[in-house]
């Protein structure tokens, strides 16, 4: 078997395709069989997917049973063929689709919003870390904007605030602690440019996390003190970035970095992509953080 680059999942009913991505995913064989590891955690089972395995932008069709292994040389349960190698035929032809080309241009981004960029995707990378046992190395991830929870969501908006300058954020001291204050409209603005919609439920994760402090005449006291100053034992590094469009989403390449003890320095240890699409809010210099793969 070969090692896979994309992939299109197909359901029994050929008329219905839609397509996923794989990160570099693989196919495993084992004492039962082969079954194909995605690369993000999951694995394909009770179904059939398309796979380009040589990146040829042409896939054959395999079924996976129940338990994840690649029936091959049969009749699958939906009644259709398999070779020896476990792809579909008809009539004795390998079935063959086409998997569009990705289409990706360069281009260049300043250094403000560069900076933006970054942060927010370190800080969805640091959700994580925080949502879930604290992770003392890097760790592989893929996560879309969807998945991020209530909590998450508070945390990388806390950040924002503290990190990246936001002209509707305004410095104060107020109530004993160095704050930014927002007008009520204006945090609702912020969480639409980053989430899509901005409801209550957003605000009031913010607040049971201590992350606001007071609210008082529709204004918003956010804490501006925070453990955002120390970059911890990894991180996205920002330095070595390249920016691309890719179908229409502006992706971001990088490095994980780690902490060497014995160089006394940051070293790659992981790749990062993230992915951003356009939206004319202000927040992010016209882009909202859409995905984040962690290899």
């Amino acid at each position: 078997m070969k090692k896979i680059w994309k992939t299109v999942i197909a359901s029994a009913v050929w008329g219905t395709i839609f397509s996923t991505t794989a990160f570099a995913g693989q196919w495993v064989g084992g004492q039962k069989g082969w079954w194909y590891d995605n690369g993000d955690g999951t694995y394909p089972s009770n179904t059939w997917q398309w796979i380009d395995g040589n990146g040829d932008s042409i896939s054959e069709c395999y079924y996976f049973d129940a338990s994840g292994y690649c029936m091959m040389n049969g009749t699958t349960p939906d009644g259709y063929e398999v070779d020896q190698s476990g792809a579909w035929v008809l009539n004795g032809a390998i079935q063959t689709k086409t998997t569009p080309m990705s289409q990706e241009t360069s281009v260049s981004v300043n250094d403000d919003t560069k900076w933006k960029l970054i942060r927010v995707a370190s800080l969805v990378y640091d959700s994580y870390n925080h949502s879930y046992p604290f992770k003392t190395a890097a760790f592989p991830l893929n996560t879309r904007l969807s998945d991020l929870t209530l909590s998450q969501k508070a945390y990388v908006l806390y950040g924002y605030q503290y990190n990246c300058q936001d002209f509707r954020f305004v410095d104060s001291f107020a109530y004993g602690y160095d704050c930014h204050v927002i007008k009520d409209y204006d945090l609702k603005a912020v969480i639409t440019e980053f989430f899509g919609s901005a409801s209550q439920a957003d605000i009031d994760a913010l607040i049971s996390k201590s992350y606001i402090l007071k609210q008082s005449n529709g204004n918003y006291y956010f804490n501006a003190a925070g453990d955002f100053g120390d970059a911890g034992s990894f991180h996205l590094d920002g330095s070595q970035m390249s920016f691309s469009m890719e179908n229409g989403r502006l992706k971001a390449t990088g490095n994980v970095v780690e902490y060497g003890s014995s160089t006394s320095s940051y070293l790659p240890v992981r790749k990062f992509t993230a992915y951003y699409t356009p939206y004319g809010g202000f927040s992010l210099g016209g882009y909202r953080f859409d995905q984040l793969v962690v290899e």
